[in-house]
């Protein structure tokens, strides 16, 4: 562990100066829903704040699996949700090292994505684990294919970690791909753990949760995202009923339960992505603001001549700069050169492993995305084509 530091998505935002235009984060930069403050607000003036459940009130864990149930007659999600086999956590991060902890012993392998969130692998070093990364190329459009799973697979390995829409590079698993996947690992027993924080930011087809098709898995997702929450720390990760017992007791030893004022909160942000109470289709709203985001944030990039990965979901273009790097200079030097020349912070790919090397990921979380685009195109010596 003594080499263990902040992430490079971290530090690159760190050392910008005051004022640089944030693009780096992926902090939504919507309202928290008026009735999902009230929730908390009134949770606040009990004047009590006892301990929740280890596993989270039963109101919440209710809300939570009638949501997937809901929701598993019109999209791709998992349809074994509930209320037995949802466990609320501090943020979809806790929710992450619950399941691997779960699911691995020290010394034991986890398969990570290359390029994929950098916590998959530092959580994954937490527990004890050693990390093997499976790759996700280019002229594939950064999606996993079973194939390249089941050449990454060890006899030591317990457990596969899948994200879709994946971050950063906003590519989503093909379907039809995603059940041959989830099909094979069933087969070599290896269980998956499916990220699907970004579920509610979909543009090329709803989302298709490796739980469609195996129980074989941990599904985790929460609210930061889809209720701008980022701040509140409120998570969950689902697994079949019956088999909650031993991620239930590794989140008490961490935490013992989630705050109950983020607990209060999450009812009323679950009835309203369900369409119900106060803010009913708030979500329709944030979505339709970041779809015309992202098609606003891809005219700028292609006006540049600069080509990015499938932005099928979430709110990242990974874009390629390797044509336009100066002699000497990586991506990481590029963005630190962005960061104070240009004023405006970028993720370097190689943040996400090495498998990004040459990208950088621009959140579109913010509405100056033109202008975040045109200091990157500043940066690289581009003008508009």
């Amino acid at each position: 562990m003594a080499d263990f530091g902040p992430s490079l998505i971290r530090a690159v935002f760190d050392a910008a100066p005051p004022g640089a235009l944030n693009m780096g984060l992926g902090m939504p930069d919507i309202e928290v829903p008026a009735s999902v403050r009230a929730a908390a607000r009134a949770e606040l003036e009990t004047g009590r704040a006892p301990y929740s459940p280890n596993a989270g009130r039963a109101a919440l864990r209710e809300r939570i699996a009638a949501m997937y149930q809901a929701w598993s007659a019109t999209e791709g999600v998992a349809t074994w949700a509930s209320a037995e086999g949802v466990i609320v956590t501090v943020g979809a991060e806790e929710a992450l090292y619950v399941a691997l902890a779960s699911l691995c012993e020290p010394g034991e392998t986890i398969l990570v994505p290359d390029p994929g969130f950098p916590a998959y692998a530092m959580i994954a070093r937490c527990v004890g684990a050693r990390v093997k990364t499976y790759a996700l190329r280019p002229e594939e459009g950064f999606r996993p294919t079973a194939a390249a799973l089941l050449e990454a697979l060890t006899p030591d390995t317990r457990a596969v970690v899948l994200g879709s829409p994946a971050n950063p590079t906003g590519a989503m698993i093909d379907p039809q791909e995603l059940e041959l996947i989830t099909l094979a690992l069933a087969s070599a027993g290896v269980p998956w753990v499916s990220d699907e924080i970004y579920d509610r930011y979909t543009w090329s087809g709803p989302i298709v949760s490796p739980g469609r098709f195996s129980d074989q898995g941990i599904v985790v997702s929460g609210l930061s995202k889809s209720a701008g929450v980022m701040g509140w720390r409120l998570g969950w990760l689902m697994v079949p009923a019956g088999q909650a017992r031993i991620p239930t007791a590794v989140h008490q030893s961490v935490c013992s339960c989630a705050s109950t004022l983020s607990q209060a909160g999450a009812v009323a942000a679950i009835d309203a992505l369900m369409w119900q109470g106060q803010d009913a289709g708030f979500i329709d709203g944030v979505r339709a603001l970041f779809r015309e985001r992202r098609r606003r944030a891809l005219d700028a990039v292609e006006g540049l001549g600069l080509s990015c990965a499938p932005a099928d979901g979430a709110f990242y273009l990974f874009v390629d700069v390797r044509p336009h790097l100066k002699e000497g200079e990586d991506d990481v030097a590029l963005c630190r050169r962005l960061a104070s020349e240009e004023g405006v912070i970028v993720v370097p790919g190689q943040a996400f492993g090495e498998g990004g090397r040459g990208w950088v990921r621009l959140a579109y979380t913010c509405d100056a995305v033109e202008e975040g685009v045109a200091r990157l195109g500043r940066g690289l010596g581009l003008g508009a084509q």
